[in-house]
């Protein structure tokens, strides 16, 4: 195995490769702004090529021992990108792609996996489980928050398995008459604070800023209570009477 590091890149970068011993190699290139890989020999004559799928691309040839070969890494953007070449050789374990997976609820999040060297392939679908469906639950690799707390998941390649733990974000609580800061880039950002009121009584839900908010009000099982948009100018108001000691 042979591992390159990282290159920042607008264009096209070449890497050479010199095999010890003939047989079957892999050339695994994984990052972003990647759009083809070529894998040429001595003559630059291109032996095979392949396009980016999921920022990862996949090339595995027969080459001589002694035998320089260049393999070429094409990007249409700035690229940032790792190369591990390796012998051709079936997985021996999985990893769950990404740390600290967290999320808020209702959220949708793909999971992926990595094969384990980094090279091998793998040659069967991911099925995924979760071990608490009342925080998280899975439709194919996607993963939805459906409630408050931390999961086990489970990744199975035919007999190779990963976990990871996931956890959905608590809502930040709330005091009476407090005023918390949002940062909104422009993708938006949906956020969920609780709030328990001390006496029941009507109470004012509001925000002001540039962007355009609006919000929700839930109960303690998320049925939806109420809703404004645009209340004065681009940001929300929102009246409701609330229960004393209720979430």
């Amino acid at each position: 195995e042979v591992s390159v590091d990282a290159y920042e890149s607008r264009g096209y970068d070449i890497i050479s490769f010199t095999p010890e011993e003939s047989g079957n190699y892999v050339f695994v290139a994984t990052g972003v702004g990647i759009s083809r890989v070529i894998l040429y020999d001595k003559e630059s004559y291109t032996l095979d090529e392949q396009y980016s799928n999921n920022n990862s691309v996949r090339i595995a040839y027969d080459l001589e021992a002694g035998v320089t070969y260049n393999y070429c890494v094409e990007s249409d953007e700035l690229a940032v990108f790792s190369v591990v070449v390796g012998e051709n050789t079936p997985a021996t374990g999985i990893a769950v792609l990404g740390e600290n997976i967290n999320g808020n609820y209702g959220e949708n999040i793909e999971m992926l996996v990595k094969p384990v060297p980094s090279y091998a392939e793998l040659d069967e679908s991911v099925v995924w489980q979760s071990n608490d469906e009342n925080v998280a639950v899975f439709s194919g690799n996607i993963l939805t928050f459906v409630g408050f707390g931390t999961a086990t998941v489970t990744a199975t390649v035919g007999e190779l398995t990963a976990t990871a733990e996931v956890t959905c974000n608590h809502p930040t609580k709330l005091t009476l008459d407090q005023t918390v800061r949002v940062n909104i880039d422009k993708e938006g950002r949906t956020v969920y604070y609780s709030f328990v009121p001390s006496k029941s009584a009507k109470y004012m839900l509001s925000s002001k800023g540039d962007f355009d908010t609006q919000v929700f009000l839930y109960d303690a099982e998320f049925n939806e209570l109420s809703y404004n948009d645009d209340y004065e100018d681009r940001n929300f108001g929102l009246e409701y009477t609330l229960e004393e000691g209720v979430t």
